[in-house]
């Protein structure tokens, strides 16, 4: 057996990153070590805290990411036709992935991610998707591909080359595949896939031009110029340099530029004072938020619970953020406002409303969240969660910290500890105590028993559950 050496590359924000080294090889591997699984073989300071060791791995992937073009308004509009289309995309997405050796990192409501270690097993998976989507009936999906050097991190995958893949999905449109060049240079010696240029794009947050290319095949649309002139950089013609030129010589004097700039101060000052203040009072009208009742989509009176138990929870866990003013709205308001809730959230002052839909079925859970600006109307932000129900505390935290940075907060991961701490991984645990709390909103002799059993049901799937105790 080869002898394995452990050395410590960096320890950075309390974490230890170990490099495995096999000698006579190139091989490199980073892995967590705990010190209770030790194995003989490796070898570490006992001065390195060994629980605080950070799973890290590089390495060349190609990155695909897709999404349903429209599936926001869809779910508006129709939320049984939405999660119907959600699970034969589901179903389609994986057949092809596992036909073409893809592995899934994660699904992003309708959108999702995955890697391949081969650039063109990538595109043919995404010709193959693609053509078995416009399948009547078929499913607007848009699809970008990229290929990079990533962090393999516990289960996800991040690196510029994550967001660059992730930006080319969004110039797309449905039923298209786009790539990057590096993807096309890789197709070079492929004959049967053919490619379109689309140009040179100027896309957010990505610090240089990247240029893009669109594949060509059967069933495979094409963004067309209209499209493509909305992320594309535009190009300067001569007669325009020359314009440019003949008015930067205006400037050259020192004199004229100085006048100028005074003029344009003096007319821009009072416009930016009116902007900012507007500006910064809108901001802090949107930091009230009214949260109406979760929808439950389904007919079953124990989801009732569930969705009653959700709406409660995310009020607390969006209380939690002190920049927020949190105000709920009842049933009973709703109910005698008939649908029109324009006076009520006028008299509460809230400039967004958030608005919420739960299925559940078995260990299944779909949660739909949608962040409304009140005053316009436009969605600030909404999102599909697709998830087992153990990780429903999860997708809590993650709208929390959504809804926190859309709204330009400092509220962090590590303020929602006081929240976490208080609950518990137990699923079954935390099911009964929705219930019990639900059963304890009654306020009758009844309902207080019924509480007590369920919150003693809790604590013997979890001992150390903090709310269940409190609720006895």
């Amino acid at each position: 057996m080869r002898e394995r050496y452990v050395f410590v590359l960096e320890k950075a924000k309390g974490h230890v990153i170990y490099y495995n080294v096999l000698k006579n090889t190139n091989l490199f591997q980073k892995r967590i070590i705990y010190l209770e699984k030790q194995n003989s073989l490796f070898r570490q300071p006992s001065s390195i805290n060994q629980k605080k060791c950070l799973f890290l791995m590089r390495k060349l992937a190609a990155i695909m990411f897709t999404d349903i073009e429209g599936y926001t308004k869809l779910m508006q509009q129709n939320e049984a036709k939405a999660i119907h289309i959600l699970e034969r995309h589901k179903q389609i997405y994986v057949h092809h992935i596992k036909e073409f050796k893809g592995q899934t990192i994660k699904y992003m409501g309708d959108g999702t991610l995955s890697i391949f270690s081969s650039a063109i097993q990538a595109v043919k998976c995404a010709i193959a998707l693609q053509q078995a989507l416009q399948k009547s009936p078929s499913i607007p999906v848009r699809i970008g591909i990229h290929q990079g050097d990533v962090i393999i991190e516990s289960k996800d995958v991040i690196g510029d080359a994550v967001n660059l893949a992730s930006r080319i999905q969004c110039c797309g449109i449905g039923g298209s595949i786009l790539i990057s060049e590096k993807v096309r240079d890789e197709l070079q010696n492929q004959d049967e896939i053919i490619t379109v240029a689309l140009g040179s794009f100027d896309l957010k947050n990505i610090s240089h031009s990247v240029t893009l290319y669109a594949i060509k095949a059967a069933g495979i649309k094409t963004p067309d110029a209209s499209i493509s002139a909305a992320f594309q950089k535009p190009e300067i013609s001569a007669s325009a340099e020359n314009r440019e030129k003949n008015t930067a010589g205006i400037f050259n004097n020192p004199k004229i530029l100085r006048i100028a700039l005074l003029i344009l101060l003096v007319a821009l000052l009072p416009v930016w004072f009116i902007t900012k203040s507007k500006g910064n009072e809108n901001t802090e009208i949107l930091k009230t938020i009214a949260v109406t009742p979760f929808e439950n989509l389904d007919k079953d009176e124990k989801n009732n619970i569930l969705a009653d138990g959700l709406t409660e929870e995310m009020i607390t866990l969006l209380n939690t953020n002190l920049e927020l003013t949190v105000k709920k709205i009842p049933a009973s308001v709703i109910n005698n406002t008939n649908g029109d809730l324009s006076k009520i959230l006028g008299e509460i002052k809230a400039g967004c409303i958030l608005e919420g839909k739960v299925q559940h079925n078995n260990d299944s859970l779909f949660v739909f969240v949608n962040l409304r600006n009140i005053s316009t109307n436009d969605i600030i932000w909404s999102n599909t969660y697709r998830e087992k129900f153990r990780d429903l505390m999860e997708v809590q935290e993650q709208v929390a910290l959504k809804i926190a940075d859309e709204l330009n907060t400092s509220f962090t991961k590590k303020d929602i500890k006081n929240f976490v701490l208080d609950r518990t991984n137990n699923s079954d645990a935390y099911a009964l105590y929705i219930e019990g709390r639900y059963a304890l909103r009654k306020r009758t002799p009844q309902s207080m028993q019924e509480a007590i059993f369920l919150f003693n049901k809790a604590l013997e799937n979890d001992s150390n559950f903090a709310l269940a105790y409190s609720g006895i």
